[in-house]
This record gives structure tokens, sequence and C-alpha cells, in this order.
């Protein structure tokens, strides 16, 4: 110790700074070689599952081109059997033996006597023999015996089995069994137990003349299965790495060592066969350390159709001993090198490392306290002048950001942020000056809108005074664009005599076009009706998804708010402003429509006043034209009958004259007579 504190200032910062980057450069070598490793895991995983995949694909593959395989098969033996005449029930029994599965022992029973055409059909060969010629599949046909189950009576040979034939044989498979009892086809592959070969089976339920139930079977046992090996058993991973089957039982079906096959997993090792049976759906990775202390990585995948586990075994040192071996004397290498640099540099610095500091801080404030701009200094220690550092550049930063603060502001660009502490007193001063300006300018501006619209509509109102339709249509289509809504509708109350008042439409308008229809709602119908009944305006920010059997005058749109606005003057409701919008109003915006209906308002009343006068004075001309017609027409009328009656007076003088002249004529004849 007294030999270190003898050493010069130099000496010391070089082998603090030596010892110092040892142990940074040693813990930075243990993260990057951990982070790698992990990385390179991962990497790992992902191919080795996607492996898996490429593995299930071609099992998947084989299994598809299978059952399509005999599918066929089973429909050619069903064209078989009808060309055949078909299966037909004999009416006597014969004896029939079938091998009992408790005891495999051959036992007899009485069956009904089959016949396919004019032969028996009970261990029959030709059609099985000539099946099998045809497709290359095998063909069985079982007969369903009481208390026995469904047995074999013809069978194909199966060269799986040294060309045996399966006649006697119970079915056990219960899927198979489930859908023969109900009537129902089955269609399946699975990997046999003892032959290890891949068997598809597709079978149907078969109907005779009578009560026989039968089925008929189309099998295939795939022998060439060296493509599989190949690609899945034989195929290598990485240098010692492998994959292998095993059935859900845990025994192993394939794998590339003959003496595994046919091993119990569940003894090898327990905890991995429960980790696999309790993860059947999925990927999954199991981490084990096996009998020669060979930590290993297996892959695995539970393939449901085949009932068996498809799985791929890495050694770990497979994976990780050359990158890592590699990237480890790397990082040795860069260590050292970086710890020489590292020392060297500050050994040259050491003698300087105080005097350029207390510099540079004092020319700072010195600035500062002139009230000049100045730059913020880098920071490149963590001692006290470190320290110092950051105070000043904390002092700097806040002088400046006030500065540009206030300079944004005096701009009129009150969005501008600052940010404040709770003891900088002269932040919460700048930010307040900042808020009681744009308070002012925000009263400003909607002041200046609300009295240019307004203007603008009076215009409009004047100009449109004597046209009411033409006036509401106007008003709402600007207003509309004014506030950036979307539709919106004037309705106008009618009042026809004898009839029921209603408010009629008088405008509509729908995103930037004019629509025209005829539309009538009365008091209390709806929203529009409702507003008219209340007199008072609505104001909905949720428009139900039932929106256009509410009854609304805009028909199904659904918009994000609605405004009901009744046209009132002098206390009386001349009609109804409806606008619709999928932006919220504003306090403003609604503000400035509460003012315009109120000026549309007194335009309608005064336009309808006009109106009604105007129709007043044509009513009055009309009867004044009427009157003028029927006093022309009374005189004509009067003339007429004084000249009628003129006319009788004359005829009434003549006809007295000759009834005159008669009674003289007559005289003179009683006169004559009596002579």
């Amino acid at each position: 110790m007294k030999a270190f504190k003898d050493l010069n200032l130099a000496t010391k910062f070089s082998l603090i700074t030596a010892l110092s980057l040892s142990t940074v450069f040693a813990i930075l070598i243990i993260v990057i070689y951990y982070n790698q490793k992990a990385k390179i895991i991962e990497d790992a995983d992902a191919r080795f599952f996607t492996h898996l995949s490429d593995l299930v694909s071609i099992i998947d593959e084989q299994r598809k081109s299978q059952e399509n395989k005999v599918k066929q098969a089973l429909f050619v033996a069903e064209k078989m059997i009808q060309e055949q005449g078909g299966i037909r029930e004999g009416d006597s029994l014969i004896n029939f033996f079938y091998i009992d599965p408790a005891t495999e022992k051959r036992q007899n029973v009485k069956v009904k006597e089959l016949y396919i055409g004019e032969r028996t059909l009970h261990s029959d060969t030709l059609l099985a023999d000539d099946f099998q010629t045809i497709t290359g599949t095998m063909l069985a046909i079982e007969q369903f015996i009481p208390a026995v189950g469904y047995t074999s009576i013809v069978s194909s040979k199966i060269p799986a089995f040294n060309n045996v034939r399966t006649v006697g044989s119970v079915t056990l498979q219960k899927p198979i069994v489930e859908a023969l009892n109900n009537d129902a086809s089955y269609l399946g592959t699975s990997i046999g137990t003892i032959s290890k070969k891949i068997i598809t089976v597709a079978c149907k339920p078969l109907k005779t003349n009578k009560e026989s139930k039968l089925a008929l079977y189309a099998y295939d046992v795939l022998q060439d299965d060296e493509g599989i090996k190949k690609n899945i058993i034989q195929k290598g991973y990485l240098e010692k790495g492998f994959a292998y089957l095993i059935n859900e039982n845990g025994v192993i079906l394939f794998h590339p060592s003959p003496k595994a096959i046919g091993m119990d997993l569940k003894q090898i090792s327990k905890e991995m066969f429960d980790f696999m049976t309790t993860n059947m759906t999925g990927q999954h990775k199991y981490i084990y350390t096996d009998q020669n202390e060979v930590v290993k990585y297996k892959y695995f995948q539970f393939y449901p159709s085949f009932n068996m586990f498809v799985a791929i075994v890495i050694p770990e040192m497979d994976l990780l001993d050359k990158p890592l071996s590699a990237l480890r004397n790397l990082l040795i290498i860069g260590a050292i090198f970086s710890i020489l640099i590292c020392n060297f540099a500050i050994v040259l610095l050491a003698n300087n490392f105080s005097t350029k500091p207390t510099k540079k801080i004092l020319t700072k404030l010195s600035a500062l306290s002139e009230g000049k701009s100045v730059l913020k200094e880098e920071v490149t220690q963590k001692d006290e002048y470190g320290q110092i550092f950051i105070a000043m550049n904390s002092l700097i930063e806040r002088l400046n950001k006030a500065s540009h603060f206030a300079k944004e502001v005096g701009k009129g660009n009150f969005g501008a942020t600052l940010e404040v502490s709770a003891n900088d007193e002269l932040g919460k001063a700048l930010v307040e000056m900042r808020n009681d300006l744009k308070e002012a300018n925000e009263q400003e501006t909607k002041r200046r809108w609300i009295n240019e619209g307004i203007t603008k509509f009076n215009e409009i109102i004047r100009l449109n005074a004597n046209h009411i339709h033409e006036l509401t249509f106007q008003v709402l289509s600007e207003l509309i664009k004014y506030i950036n809504a979307n539709q919106g509708a004037v309705f106008l109350i009618e009042e026809d005599e004898g009839k029921e008042p209603c408010l009629e439409l008088s405008a509509c308008y729908a995103y930037k076009r004019r629509k025209y229809a005829k539309q009538r709602i009365y008091r209390g119908e709806g929203l529009v009706g409702q507003t008219w009944q209340e007199g008072e305006e609505i104001y909905l920010k949720k428009i139900p998804d039932n929106y256009i059997r509410i009854g609304s005058g805009l028909g199904d749109a659904l918009p994000n708010c609605l405004f009901i606005v009744p046209l009132k003057f002098n206390e009386e409701i001349q009609g109804i402003l409806e606008i619709a919008s999928f932006n919220q109003f504003s306090d403003t915006e609604r503000e400035f429509i509460l003012k315009i209906v109120e000026s549309l308002a007194a335009a309608v009343s005064v336009a309808k006043f006009n109106e009604n006068t105007k129709k007043l004075l044509q009513e009055s001309q009309y009867m004044m034209e009427s009157l003028r017609s029927q006093e022309e027409e009374m005189r004509q009328n009067y003339e007429e009958l004084q000249a009628t009656q003129e006319e009788m007076f004359r005829r009434e003088m003549e006809s007295k004259q000759e009834k005159e002249e008669l009674l003289v004529k007559i005289k003179q004849l009683e006169e004559k007579l009596k002579t």
C-alpha cells in the first residue's frame, strides 16, 4: 500500500484504470458469451422446429396418398360386388370358425350362409384375389356375429404377414367398430405395432337382401417405407443429431439404431415420457442429460393421425462448441487490446484533467453573467467536475429553453411548451404568461369567427329574404360548410286549414350535394317532432345503432353527434333545424348555431308574413277582378232582360190590338146574323 501511495498520479490512474477495465471487460465477455449462446439456441430452436414440421409434412403426405388409394379401391370393390349380383343371405346356417380375441383360440359358431352370385361367400378367394390384382390393395368382408362382433369372412393375402389371409379375425379397433355400429364409413391410417408398417383402412357398412350386417374393407399396407426411413430416420442433423418415431405408449417405432426399435421410453426416462404426453398439442422442446452425461435437446410434435410422436434429438455440443469457441477467443484478444489502448490514453490525459475543466467553467459562468447565449458543454467526466458541468449544462439548458419559449410565445405560438420544476419560479411565471395570452387569443379567435359568420349569414339572409325555400337551403348549406358538419335539414311548419299542422321539409343538405325530397313530420314524431313539441334543442353525442328507427328526418345515416334546434321568433316556433356531423360540436359552434337559428327564424317569420301578405293581395286582386266580371255580366243580363221585357210588352200590345180587332169583327158578325 505504501509503494502505491508513492507512485505519481498518472501511474495511479493507469493501475486503477487497468484493474477497472479488466473487471469491466471480464463482465462484458461473460454477458456477450451467454447472450450469444442464448441467440444460437434460439436460432436452433426455430431451425429444428421447422425441420420437425417438414418431417410431419412428409408423413402426412404419405398418409393422404394411401387414404386416397384405399378410398378409390373401396369404390372399385363395391362395383365388383354389384357386377356379380350383390351379396344375398341364404336360408341355412353353416359352421364358421373365428379366433377368440381373449384366448386367441379358434371357436365354432353358427352363422347365416351368404352368397355372391352362385358362390358361397365364406372363405371365398376369387373376389379378394381379383380385387388385389386390379387395385394393388387388399379386400376384406366382415360379417357381424352377435356376442362376437364384426368377423372377417373374406380376405386377401397380406404380403406384410407372409401372404396370410385374416379370415376368422375379429375387428377390435374402437373407431372402426363405433363407425360400423352407427352405420357410418371409416377412413384412417396407423402404424402397426408389430409390423411397423403404415396401414390405411377404408370401410363401410354393406347391405344384403335380408338382415345380415356386413362390412366391406379396402386396406393397404405400405411395403416400401424406405422413403420414410431415408427422409426421417436416416436423415442426420449436424454431427450427431437424429430423428425417430415413438407411439403414444412410449414404444420406439423407428430409430436409426435397430437396437432401439421396440424399447419403451417409460423405462428409459419416465420424466421425459410424462412431459411428452402432457404436451400433445403443438411443438415442444425437452432438455435432458443422457446416461453419458451429455446434454441433449429433444424437439418433438405429436401426430394424431398415427397416434405417435415425431422427435429430433440434437446434442448441445453440436450447437454450441464451434461458434462459442471462436467467439470466446475473439473476445479475449479484443479485451486485451482495448485495455492497453485505454490505459495509454488515460495516462496521456491524467496531467491535464483538472486545469481545462476549471477554465471552461469560468468562461461559461462569465458569459452567463453578462446575459449572453451559451452552448452546453459536453460532459466527459463523472467526478466532481463532471457534476459541476452537469449542473451548469442544466442551467444553460433551462435559460435557453426559457428564452426560446418566450420568443415562440411572442410570435403567437401558444402551443410552445416549457418543462417546469417545482421550484422554477421563472418557468412558472413564463408558463402563466403564456396561458393568459393563449386564453385571450382563443377568446379573440372565437369572437372573430362568430362575428365573421354572423356577417356572412346576415348577407345570405338579406339576399334570399323573398324566397323562403332558397333562403333555408342557402343558410343550411353554408352553415354545414362553415362548421364542418356533414348533413342537415330545415323543416318549416305548415298550417293548412282543416288539416293537422306538420313540419314539411324545406331544405336538406348531405355530403356536399343537394337532395330534393318531400317529407312531413307531425308534432311529437321522432326527434324532430319531439323538439317541436318541447320547444328545446336536443344535442346527442352518442347516436344509437337503430337511429333510423328513431324517426329522424335524415334517413339512415349514423353520425357521431346530432344537434336539433327549434327556429323560434317571439317565442313562436317557425320550424326545426337538424344538423349531423361525424365530429363533436364545440360549445362555440353550438353557440354560433343558436345565433344563426335566431336570425333564420326571424327571416323565416318575415318571409312567411310577406308571403301571406302577397297571397292576400293576390286574393284581393282576384276578388276585384271577379266582382268586375260579375258586374259586367249582371249589366249584360239586365240589358237582355230589359230587351226581353220590351219585346214582351210589344207582343202584349199586338195581342191586345188583335183581340180588340177580333172583338170588333165578332160584334159585326153578330149584327149581321141578327139582320
